[in-house]
């Protein structure tokens, strides 16, 4: 259906190997648009998505933008990661081109509920957990006529984790449900836009991106939009501090979150129960043994998505059977396979110190750890002061541009809690392999070895190659730890 008229040029700025950019070119191409291409990286680096788009009438600048292209543009659908301010973007806006995102058009065009989940640890395994939780609703429905009406209802899931949905836009019904992770990247877009999904969670807010936002401020603000625009519910982690201050932002319904009992929430865990109290009554939504996956972390993911999804008419009997069959998302904590009694853990998603300090604080056996990687602009302080607390830890090996950094925040935390019955060992590897075959050698049979590297991917992990995102190093670990014999 082509709703533009002739000649109308389109820029899709930041292709991008996530799909954002190849699902927004096509996009515009099935609504009439002359649609450019342009990015910063060379076509050996963007080869993948350049390839999804062979055979379409699509013209490509890559290595460089040029700002005749966009004062020439109509429309300009930039990628996320673009900052506020960019100068191409700015030259575009002088002479009356829309500026817009991807995920914006999605929501302009999907006639779907949208639930919108956002967080700095623990939103795409609350994304899938929801998700899940909503497909199971077919499952348990009494009447044949209500499980025709499920079967017709589908579950859309996408966002920030991978998958556009752009490309589905048009499949989708008015009565189907979308949930969508997304980044704050994404968020600051919507909010100029000054839309919010009808059912909004954030499952937590610590510093992270803080190399891209210009301050901590912004980052909130930016997550903090997710339920800005919207009379709908809200989903609020009660334990975090942030997040508890958002609450009173709030304009619709509230539901917080957390692990203990108190009049500050809505949904809580009592014994073996997960527990969601509404105007003076009580429900219990799954129980405590439903949730398969290790750590505490994981029960708050469990909570925040059970709310998700009773909000959008889950029933408690569908969101324990989602549970029980869950067993987590790849890259994410991530059992990879046990080697001469060693456990293995691909826990790649790990971008942040907080996100590894949680899966540290799944394990209680020995531990052999895996950090590095390139920089965030993050302190790595709380992380080794959790290192040097934690006695199980036998080793930690540091690779890449911040094992500099990571080696001397460790050494500095414990020569501050010296502990002369342990020898914690902090070992560089000028190889990320390194780590993993030393590990086979030097690990006793009951210890795990997690890779959490509380770092971007974005490195050299041999000399002359690159990881190209999280997903990427998390195969390669995977791959390196299947050649153990």
């Amino acid at each position: 259906m082509n709703t533009a008229p002739l000649n109308r040029r389109a820029i899709v700025m930041g292709l991008g190997l996530f799909g954002g950019g190849v699902a927004a070119a096509r996009f515009l191409i099935k609504r009439g648009y002359d649609v450019l291409v342009t990015d910063l990286r060379k076509e050996t680096e963007l080869r993948e998505s350049i390839e999804e788009l062979a055979g379409s009438p699509v013209t490509f600048c890559l290595g460089e933008h040029r700002e005749d292209d966009f004062r020439d543009a109509h429309l300009v659908v930039k990628n996320p990661a673009v900052k506020p301010g960019n100068p191409y973007v700015t030259a575009a806006r002088e002479t009356g081109a829309v500026v817009t995102s991807e995920m914006n058009l999605f929501f302009e065009h999907c006639p779907a509920t949208i639930i919108g989940i956002t967080g700095s640890n623990g939103k795409t395994t609350t994304a899938y957990m929801t998700a899940r939780m909503l497909e199971e609703c077919g499952v348990v429905e009494q009447t044949e006529s209500k499980r025709q009406d499920a079967a017709r209802k589908r579950i859309w899931l996408g966002g920030n984790l991978g998958r556009p949905l752009l490309d589905d836009v048009e499949k989708i019904a008015p009565d189907d449900i979308v949930v969508l992770e997304m980044s704050s990247f994404q968020l600051m877009d919507l909010d100029a836009a000054g839309r919010s999904p009808a059912i909004a969670a954030i499952t937590n807010i610590t510093p992270n991106h803080l190399d891209w936002h210009k301050d901590m401020a912004e980052y909130v603000r930016a997550k903090s939009a997710i339920f800005r625009h919207s009379a709908g519910t809200a989903v609020l982690n009660a334990e975090c501090p942030i997040t508890a201050r958002l609450a009173s932002h709030v304009t619709g319904s509230l539901l917080r979150f957390g692990l203990g009992e108190t009049r500050d929430r809505e949904i809580f865990i009592r014994g073996n129960c997960a527990v969601l109290r509404t105007r003076g009554l009580e429900t219990t939504l799954f129980l405590v043994d439903d949730v398969r996956l290790p750590g505490k972390h994981n029960l708050a993911n469990a909570l925040c998505a059970a709310a998700l999804a009773h909000t959008a008419g889950a029933t408690p009997e569908a969101i324990s059977s989602a549970l029980r069959e869950f067993r987590g998302v790849e890259h994410r904590l991530e059992f990879v396979r046990d080697v001469r009694g060693i456990r293995y853990y691909n826990d790649s998603i790990a971008t942040t110190p907080e996100s590894t300090i949680a899966a540290i604080k799944s394990f209680d056996c020995p531990a052999f750890l895996l950090l590095g990687g390139s920089g965030k602009g993050l302190s790595y302080d709380e992380l080794s002061e959790t290192i040097a607390a934690s006695p199980h830890i036998r080793t930690v090996y540091v690779t890449g541009g911040e094992a500099t950094r990571i080696a001397d925040a460790i050494h500095s935390a414990c020569r501050r809690h010296p502990d002369p019955k342990r020898a914690l060992v902090v070992e560089p590897v000028a190889r990320f392999a390194d780590a993993v075959e030393r590990s086979v050698r030097s690990a006793p049979p009951g210890a795990v070895f997690l890779m959490s590297p509380a770092c971007a991917s974005f490195y050299e992990y041999e000399p002359g190659k690159r990881f190209r995102n999280f997903e990427h190093r998390g195969e390669y670990f995977k791959e390196l730890v299947a050649s153990l014999k």
